[in-house]
């Protein structure tokens, strides 16, 4: 898969053009690809503090390239954005450009909602096989009455990319997932895999926020329109200042200690000692209060082993899905979050936060003297990272679970094929949009050599 990240990629000077040397290893990424890459281009007031602190704690060396492949991916470091220009580059903008989009054998329909795949027969290998899917034009926030249908028929084969909670949904409201419950919401069942819309796995965000001494956070941005408007007026003069950068310029990944007690009881979910248990974000602002000066230190458990799912509410398309993610619903997840706020502590307490850091915003946070209370501040204020994956998981082809095989077609179907992060069967150990990159990208491969 390697490949794909150097396909894919295209890293470019940051807005501010400033030399990077040091701060990331061009080697690791591509230069070619469709999204660009880049590092932060506008100086936040906490990241001299950030540097200083990865010469001050053993804990939390600096790393060059958190996204070094075979290196060692813990540390902290710059992180690396999809932008370009000062502006953000997304599959849209890299992938649906106006020359692609000129294209003749290309119709793009917005504003529609796929309602099912429809069964046109079986293949000659005697496998329901699904060719046409219907659709209805979008309808307005809270409108549950279906629209006129339309149908599009492929020639080939249907390629599914609607998410981890939109294509569960999609093939159970095509009668592909648990029959019994397909059944109960008069769902007719074509294709019995109780696989659909299990295994979901999401990243748990917990933002830990502090007071601060510091009149140069992004807090008047969040709370002040005036302020806002003029920053957006320099980024659209110049491509310089606040929005040419995300609300981070660093973030961090760590594990436990190969000792830590937790492993008595529950085996490592990492894929090896080089790779994370949690992740630290640096953001300097907060959005929720309406006056003051903070930064937030978000916390992200990078392995969880918790699974939730995705289930029908009813047989109505536009009718949101029932997302359960159950989070925190093991000892290691628990442990793993309680860990991350202790982690987060121990960095502000730092020498280089001396001073700076005047309290904590959270009571509930200050009150958190052991991990049962800590445990109870993550459930208060934790949230989704949107990191959701795993409700269609690829498995061998053999194998009694799993929706898609490894080639990513849908298993017991002919024609249909599954192309986002739905089909991973663990979640990745960092933010999951490259890692859905990589996954089109060879997808795209696959596509190509199945019709030559």
């Amino acid at each position: 898969m390697e490949q794909y990240v150097f396909k894919h990629e295209k890293l470019v000077a940051p807005a501010d053009g400033h030399s990077t040397v040091g701060q990331c290893d061009p080697a690791d990424h591509g230069t070619d690809g469709q999204v660009f890459i880049s590092l932060p281009g506008n100086n936040r007031t906490i990241d001299e503090r950030i540097l200083e602190t990865t010469q001050q704690l053993a804990e939390f060396p600096f790393n060059e390239d958190t996204g070094g492949g075979e290196h060692n991916l813990l540390g902290v470091g710059f992180i690396q954005s999809t932008i370009g220009s000062a502006a953000r580059s997304s599959s849209s903008t890299a992938y649906l450009n106006s020359t692609v989009i000129g294209r003749p054998n290309l119709v793009v329909l917005v504003n529609v909602t796929a309602t099912a795949l429809i069964q046109s027969g079986n293949s000659t290998n005697g496998l329901p096989s699904f060719r046409s899917v219907h659709y209805t034009a979008s309808p307005p926030p809270g409108n549950l009455t279906l629209g006129q249908i339309q149908t599009v028929t492929a020639t080939k084969e249907i390629v599914i990319s609607a998410g981890a909670i939109g294509t569960p949904q999609l093939l159970m409201l095509s009668g592909i997932g648990n029959s019994t419950a397909l059944n109960h919401l008069q769902v007719t069942s074509t294709i019995n895999n109780p696989s659909v819309g299990a295994n979901l796995s999401d990243h748990l965000l917990i933002p830990n926020v502090f007071e601060v001494d510091d009149t140069g956070t992004l807090d008047i941005i969040f709370r002040n329109a005036t302020a806002a408007a003029a920053a957006l007026t320099q980024w659209s003069g110049n491509k310089r200042g606040i929005y040419s950068n995300t609300v981070a310029s660093f973030y961090g990944f760590t594990r436990f200690p190969s000792n830590d007690s937790i492993f008595e009881s529950t085996p490592d979910p990492s894929a090896g000692q080089n790779t994370p248990h949690w992740e630290i974000i640096f953001s300097p602002g907060t959005p929720m209060p309406t006056t003051g000066n903070f930064l937030t230190v978000v916390t992200v458990p990078s392995t969880p082993t918790s699974r939730g799912t995705v289930t029908l509410r009813s047989n109505n398309p536009y009718e949101l899905p029932i997302v359960d993610p159950q989070y925190l619903t093991t000892a290691f997840d628990i442990s793993a979050a309680a860990e991350s706020v202790k982690g987060a502590l121990r960095f502000i307490s730092a020498p280089a936060w001396s001073r700076y850091v005047t309290g904590n915003f959270s009571q509930a946070l200050a009150t958190a003297t052991n991990d049962s209370l800590i445990e109870a501040y993550v459930r208060g204020i934790a949230g989704s990272a949107f990191h959701g994956v795993g409700t269609a998981a690829m498995s061998p082809a053999n194998a009694k679970t799993g929706v898609v095989n490894a080639n990513l077609t849908l298993k017991g179907v002919d024609g249909v094929r599954i192309v986002d992060a739905s089909v991973f069967p663990f979640i990745p150990s960092c933010h999951t949009q490259g890692s859905v990159y990589l996954l089109a990208e060879r997808a795209a491969d696959l596509i190509k050599a199945a019709n030559e």
